[in-house]
């Protein structure tokens, strides 16, 4: 299985810190999650990748769009996303003006970051839960929403192969995330995408 989430404080490679955010954070949401007894490994970008060693993680960069394409499924945890009961309550002059899961959903900031594009793109699977660790949709049921989103076209999100678009709409795909390195945004979308993602993909 793929699993992403989304950047916040970054763990630690041992387990001598699971008290700060970032562990209490995957760990409260694997024990959450309910896996099937087929799957043997979750891999996390965040614990699983040495960003100190330079060469792990050029590799890890070049192979990550295969990594989640072969992934059973890709979590994405959304940590900027509430659950809302939407219902009215008694003396509760807020509950109208709360925002519904759809309105907090499009404006994550999971949607503006480089390195998601192909979190989205390339695993057939891909499943979103809310920061209470709340199942909320996937890629297959929220086909409209996404391509609302992102511009994506809907036959790129669902299987139609990344090599029939233009250079040009993939960079579109991508301009308006932001990453820390704008080289590598530029690499990931334009025409060095080969580098990335394999010629029958891109």
């Amino acid at each position: 299985m793929g699993i992403r989430f989304r950047r916040g404080y970054p763990p630690r490679y041992d387990g001598r810190h699971r008290e700060e955010q970032g562990w209490s954070r995957q760990d409260s949401f694997l024990r959450r999650s309910s896996a099937p007894s087929w799957s043997f490994y979750f891999w996390i970008d965040t614990c699983c990748i040495d960003k100190t060693n330079g060469a792990e993680l050029n590799e890890a960069i070049n192979s990550m769009f295969w990594w989640y394409r072969n992934a059973a499924r890709c979590y994405v945890y959304l940590s900027d996303i509430f659950v809302v009961d939407n219902q009215p309550q008694p003396n509760d002059q807020l509950s109208n003006a709360r925002p519904s899961w759809e309105s907090t959903f499009r404006e994550s900031r999971w949607f503006t970051r480089g390195w998601t594009l192909q979190e989205l793109l390339a695993p057939a699977s891909v499943l979103f839960f809310a920061k209470d660790g709340s199942l909320h949709g996937d890629k297959a049921s929220l086909p409209q929403e996404l391509h609302e989103i992102t511009g994506i076209s809907i036959s790129a999100l669902y299987a139609e192969p990344l090599a029939h678009f233009s250079a040009e709409q993939r960079f579109k795909w991508a301009e308006k995330r932001k990453t820390k390195r704008e080289k590598k945004l530029g690499v990931l979308a334009s025409g060095h995408l080969r580098r990335l993602h394999p010629d029958h993909l891109w």
